[in-house]
């Protein structure tokens, strides 16, 4: 959503004023530019908010129609309330200056690596904190810049767990398993996922097709033989068997995702994500920047912007590859 930039009155008189405009059409493209490659927008259903949270309460699913005889009345349906949950949003902040003295001596470097610095890592914050409260959400809270984030979902339990709760009717359900990758444990996982039941225990019919690893070496050559070949890479013969997963799936290799132990692996359903809003990002405020002329004539630029990230329904996701998890067999 880029940038909203502006100047102070007055700035128009100094000696950056001629080039206001150049600086801002530089700091708005770099921050596009970082945005047309986000990882997080991909991941994750993005809102604009005007309020200070955000809560988000789901329906069960409803009873099928029912057969009626000849002139018979409408069966009244209804979706039960499921869960809900709420998150209060986060305010970020950051600055960084030009040095008067490399203004004034058109030391052009030294006046644009700090510009080219804050719009990195402005990117790079917003792509690290999408990505650790993911990654991270195993545990029920995750901390980041000092700060502890809720990774619960709307049952109370963690993103990724292995006994999700009904609302309604029906067995735990778990979206977390161990199971390292491999051709055999991509279908497995594939099929937990599809058989995943909704808060009345119906059928949900999900389509898994997006899996996102760190990026390892091997874990991404296990990846890009599995879904890349024709025939089963596990098959001795290798063209005998056909592999169905071929050409199916897109592939995310994260490089903000860093494990601190293991080859984790997920799967992600954007069809069912996009549908159901269960990874949820709020824009509360977005990125505004003021550039002002500091005491000590310095050129100053102020940045600040408001989010949060709320997680509601798991079945969007599964992570295999971490211990602990549930074995599928």
């Amino acid at each position: 959503m880029g940038a909203i930039i502006t100047y102070a009155s007055g700035l128009n008189d100094t000696v950056y004023g001629q080039s206001l405009f150049p600086i801002k059409t530089a700091l708005q493209s770099q921050i596009e530019a970082f945005e047309k490659e986000s990882i997080v927008d991909f991941l994750y259903v993005k809102e604009t908010s005007k309020h200070f949270g955000e809560k988000k309460t789901s329906m069960g699913g409803m009873d099928e129609p029912k057969p009626v005889a000849r002139g018979g009345d409408f069966p009244e349906n209804d979706m039960a309330e499921g869960y809900s949950n709420q998150v209060e949003h986060q305010t970020w902040k950051d600055s960084f200056r030009i040095i008067r003295e490399d203004w004034d001596d058109k030391q052009i470097l030294a006046a644009k690596q700090p510009m080219m610095r804050f719009t990195q890592a402005w990117g790079r914050g917003r792509e690290r904190f999408g990505i650790y409260t993911l990654c991270g959400a195993t545990a029920t809270s995750v901390n980041v810049g000092g700060v502890a984030f809720n990774t619960k979902g709307h049952d109370g339990v963690a993103l990724f767990s292995t006994a999700h709760p009904p609302k309604v009717s029906g067995n735990n359900q778990s979206n977390l398993y161990d199971n390292a990758f491999s051709v055999t444990n991509l279908g497995l996982v594939e099929t937990a996922m599809q058989n995943f039941k909704g808060e009345r225990n119906e059928e949900l019919a999900i389509a898994p097709d997006t899996i996102m690893i760190p990026n390892q070496a091997a874990l991404k050559k296990a990846v890009f033989e599995a879904i890349g070949s024709n025939y089963d890479p596990s098959s001795v013969t290798n063209n005998s068997v056909w592999n169905y997963q071929v050409g199916r799936w897109t592939v995310i290799v994260n490089p903000y995702w860093v494990p601190a132990t293991g080859s984790p692996w997920m799967l992600l359903s954007n069809e069912y994500n996009k549908a159901y809003e269960c990874l949820n990002w709020y824009d509360r405020m977005p990125l505004t920047i003021k550039g002002e002329e500091a005491p000590n004539w310095d050129l100053l630029h102020k940045g600040m912007a408001r989010r949060s990230i709320m997680f509601t329904d798991f079945r969007c996701v599964a992570m295999a590859g971490v211990s602990g998890g549930t074995t599928l067999a």
